[in-house]
């Protein structure tokens, strides 16, 4: 944001995500390890505030000036239905490193309380990351 002579400014975001996944594996051992592929369904939910206190002059010309409040907020709900392929590979019984990639499709609301109304969004999507995991 482009503000003019802010002070006190505070931003602060909030991210919430959850996967349901159902995982097909390739390899004829029973033991969840190596190449497999996955539809999933994922929920994400994005929450963003922004808040300064913006320098404005009162326009007399005489160079006085007050400080008023701006907020900015944003809100996304998104679901993404995801078609992955990925590797599990277990190291030394304990350490799982997993892999994945794949194309998607999103579709939510998106909300900006502050520019415009609530959007509908949507469109395809590209998912890649990588699971770092400890079995107990």
């Amino acid at each position: 944001r482009n503000l003019n002579d802010a002070k006190d400014t505070e931003y602060s975001e909030k991210t919430f995500a959850m996967n349901i996944d159902f995982r097909y594996y390739f390899s004829s051992e029973n033991n969840h390890r190596g190449l497999y592929i996955s539809p999933s369904i994922q929920y994400l939910k994005y929450q963003e505030r922004f808040y300064a206190m913006e320098k404005e002059s009162f326009g007399n010309g005489d160079g006085t000036f007050d400080y008023n409040e701006r907020i900015w907020e944003r809100e996304f709900n998104l679901y993404n239905i995801r078609a992955l392929i990925g590797y599990q590979l277990v190291i030394a019984k304990r350490i799982i490193i997993n892999p994945y990639f794949g194309p998607g499709f999103a579709f939510g609301k998106a909300k900006d309380l502050f520019d415009r109304e609530d959007e509908n969004e949507k469109g395809f999507s590209f998912n890649a990351g990588i699971y770092i995991g400890i079995g107990i």
